[in-house]
């Protein structure tokens, strides 16, 4: 057997190297029979395997192919349902624009048959929330019937104390005269525009103011209050270093008796004015204490040696300076033709101030007033650092109520400076009030504005008065006696021929005599220039003349402490809620008022379609399992 097998083995690699058969049982002569029965049946096994490996790849090879096409067809059934998707949007576009093509032929439709009403109505609406349609005050006959007054229970106030400064000054009624105080003249339709507007420096016209106020409390007696302010006196505080101090306390006394109490502005003056009080009317000198923190001096003024006096502290510091600015608006129903561009006007110089003084300490603030009787007399948005706070409050201001041409202004005063929290003395302070009337002279229990205005002084703010359209003369003799006695400066709105609508050079009803013609070389009385601008320039004048020398020519404000020409003003930046208002060149023409409604139907159609579109859930879709069934 064991012969056998090596036989065996010896065949099978012979063989397998590729010998005949035959000779391999030719050299096993014994075993040939049985070798050749166990090399068929090994051959035989050997096929077998053969077959069975070769089955196997078929079938991997089939299984292969089944899921390719699997894939393939999940391919195609996936681009089938983009196409069907693409098909379902361009009927919805289709379906849109045929839904937005008939509301315009709706909304055109509509217009014809309700006429101009329905636009003009519309553009108030958007003109109040920002937009670019023209503004108009409904006009009683044409837009909505009279209002009536709406009377409320105002508490009386009770005469504020005299303050140091003019203690013998008493409120004397006025009533309505015949040519004196005229009725305001009905608003008129007008596009939001910049404003433009001129100015009056009076105390660097000290010899014009004079003979202005003689003039006038000639011939309107007992319409003002007489502040003897002829006397005038400047004290200007610097330091060692020639810079003007700010918020130093200048005390003037007579005998032992105070007489006036004063912070110095920016440019380092504040005034004194011996006639204003009767006990200083007689004295021949007076005791000035100055004082900044722990550093204080005293001099003797003497107004006969005057009218400027020049006093040096060692300030061991000087502060980052702040700035504080409250606007105080007249909103009652006569500011309505303008309050929406003095708004407008108002946010670019706060957009303004933001891009200038950046790294400054800015707030902000704004006291609006009517008339007892109506739904408010005073509102009050203390002051915040924040921008667009300070805007909002502002956008929120109305026009309404008012009756007769005087309003609350005195109360209003008192609340701008006495009852908002202004900081303390290293701050430059202004106020910028904008009105179209004077205060009512014959309320019982009221302030007084005569006195506020030395309570301002008091505290070191400045009063810049912006005189609207319709402004009587005790009106403008009024805001000039505010503007002359803080140091501000007299602003009033100039518009087109002196009408009221389109800003331009002219302002006949004011004693501020004729504007400068650059073309013809005519110097005038006042330059014009944008409201904001002017405004801007202003701001940015008090800040600057603290880095400056202080000086002061005899007898009236240096004009030293102001720049020939005003730096370049940067491009008006206006906040989020007004940004829809920018008009871009050549599209004026474009847009009319009666296009309001349908581009409104328009944008809230496109809007909706496209919120319930956009948000409402997709369908969700069943997933199957690709499955092989194999054969």
């Amino acid at each position: 057997m064991a012969e056998l097998l090596d036989a065996l083995a010896d065949c099978l690699d012979r063989v397998q190297s590729g010998e005949r058969l035959e000779n391999c049982l030719r050299d096993y002569p014994e075993h040939a029979g049985r070798l050749r029965d166990l090399l068929k049946t090994a051959d035989l096994v050997f096929q077998a395997q053969q077959d069975s490996g070769a089955e196997a790849a078929d079938e991997q090879s089939q299984v292969r192919a089944r899921v390719e096409q699997a894939l393939e067809n999940r391919w195609l059934e996936q681009q089938a349902k983009r196409r069907a998707n693409r098909r379902v949007w361009v009927r919805r576009l289709g379906l849109l624009a045929a839904a937005c093509v008939a509301l315009v032929s709706v909304s055109v439709v509509f217009l014809e048959m309700m006429g101009p009403r329905v636009g003009s109505v519309f553009s108030n609406i958007v003109n109040a929330y920002g937009g670019v349609a023209s503004y108009s005050t409904p006009v009683p006959d044409r837009d909505s019937p009279p209002m009536e007054p709406v009377m409320t229970s105002v508490a009386r106030m009770m005469p504020a104390p005299p303050a140091d400064g003019l203690s013998g000054v008493t409120a004397m009624p006025v009533g309505p005269t015949a040519g004196f105080l005229e009725p305001q003249a009905a608003p008129t339709q007008m596009a939001l525009m910049p404003l433009s507007a001129g100015e009056i420096n009076d105390n660097a016209r000290w010899d014009d103011y004079l003979l202005y106020r003689r003039n006038f409390l000639a011939q309107y007696a007992g319409a003002a209050h007489d502040v003897d302010v002829s006397g005038r006196q400047i004290i200007l505080v610097t330091g060692e270093d020639g810079l003007p101090v700010l918020g130093a306390r200048v005390q003037v006394y007579a005998g032992q008796r105070l007489v006036s109490d004063s912070r110095t502005y920016a440019t380092g003056q504040t005034f004194f004015f011996p006639s204003a009080r009767p006990e200083a009317q007689n004295a021949q000198s007076f005791r000035v204490v100055v004082s900044k923190g722990e550093i204080a001096r005293q001099f003797t003024l003497e107004p006969q040696r005057g009218p400027v006096w020049t006093v040096t502290l060692a300030e061991a510091e000087r502060p980052t300076p702040r700035l504080d600015v409250l606007f105080l608006l007249d909103s009652t129903g006569s500011m309505g033709d303008e309050i929406a561009q003095l708004q407008n006007n108002i946010l670019n110089i706060s957009s303004q101030i933001a891009a200038r003084l950046r790294n400054a300490d800015v707030r902000y603030g704004l006291v609006t007033y009517r008339d007892r009787g109506d739904v408010y007399v005073t509102q009050t948005t203390d002051f915040t650092p924040d921008v667009l706070l300070f805007q909002a409050s502002l956008n929120a201001v109305r026009a309404d109520g008012g009756g007769d041409t005087p309003e609350s202004l005195n109360e209003a005063l008192h609340e701008a400076v006495q009852n908002v929290s202004w900081r303390g003395d290293d701050v430059v302070k202004l106020i910028f009030l904008v009105a179209d009337a004077p205060p009512h002279l014959d309320y019982p229990d009221d302030y007084d504005y005569a006195q506020e205005v030395v309570a301002a002084v008091q505290r070191g703010i400045k009063i810049h008065p912006i005189a609207s359209s319709g402004l009587t003369p005790d009106g403008e003799f009024i805001f000039r006696q505010i503007a002359q006695y803080t140091m501000g400066h007299f602003i009033f709105l100039t518009y087109e021929q002196g009408v009221p609508g389109t800003p331009g050079e002219s302002r006949p009803d004011l004693h501020v005599g004729e504007a400068a013609d650059p073309q013809t070389g005519r110097q005038g009385d006042y330059t014009v220039e944008r409201l904001a601008d002017l405004v801007l320039r202003l701001i940015m004048d008090e800040m600057a003349a603290l880095n400056r020398k202080a000086e002061i020519a005899a007898g009236a404000v240096s004009p030293l402490l102001r720049p020939a020409e005003p730096p370049p003003m940067p491009t008006p930046v206006l906040p989020p809620a007004q940004e829809s208002g920018l008009r871009l060149p050549g599209l004026d023409s474009l847009w009319q008022p009666e296009l309001s409604l349908p581009v409104a139907l328009l944008v809230v159609s496109l809007g909706v379609y496209l919120g319930y579109t956009v948000r409402r859930p997709a369908p969700k879709r069943k997933r199957k399992n690709d499955e092989i069934i194999e054969d």
